[in-house]
């Protein structure tokens, strides 16, 4: 089992929509994923609650649960763990970070959101894991996104090569218990399989 944990300190810079469509994307892929979701707000448990079908499962839970859960999870053939984190946590996000195999920092282009993200880099740190910042909410035109990149690099830290763009289907397709790719917007969900295969070779 693989632990993949969403993680950042600044609210709104979309940990639940990555958690939900990665989550999807490896159930499609035969595999076996469940999402914990950490977060007091229960957006991804909302999203499970109103979803069709019975895979990915949503567990909501407590920080302090985090390991009993993950060590049934083992036991019952889960192949992945997506771990949805709320912001302004640290000892939330520290625990979830320890249990990780990767840890994914999304980043929305802003120099506001680069300067919070450090605080998160450090935490990965910490916890002696790796961590790759995933440009999200990226503009479809412009060079801001690139700018993000470039500063990411500039300051020495990982940065995933797949962006995730800023689309209408990210948000429609949660209000409707569906990930991008079973919205049907082609944009959005070739841009969610190409970061799932991303994740699944650095895991």
């Amino acid at each position: 089992m693989k632990i993949l944990s969403i993680i950042a300190q600044k609210g709104g810079v979309g940990k639940t929509t990555l958690s939900i469509n990665l989550a999807v994307s490896a159930s499609q892929n035969n595999l076996n994923p469940v999402i914990i979701d950490l977060d007091p707000q229960g957006s991804s448990y909302q999203w499970g609650e109103r979803r069709a079908e019975k895979r990915p499962e949503v567990i909501s839970a407590q920080a302090i649960n985090l390991r009993s859960i993950i060590e049934k999870a083992k036991s019952i053939g889960v192949d992945r763990l997506y771990i949805d984190t709320p912001p302004h946590s640290t000892d939330t996000a520290l625990l979830a970070a320890k249990v990780a195999n990767l840890i994914i920092v999304p980043v929305k282009p802003s120099l506001m959101d680069l300067d919070t993200m450090r605080t998160t880099f450090d935490l990965a740190v910490l916890a002696g894991k790796k961590a790759s910042a995933v440009i999200n909410m990226a503009p479809t035109s412009g060079t801001l996104a690139q700018e993000t990149e470039d500063a990411l690099h500039d300051n020495d830290y990982q940065c995933c090569p797949v962006r995730i763009s800023q689309r209408n289907a990210f948000v429609r397709c949660l209000l409707a218990g569906k990930s991008a790719v079973e919205y049907g917007d082609r944009k959005a969900a070739n841009e969610i399989e190409q970061l799932y295969q991303w994740i699944e070779s650095e895991l």
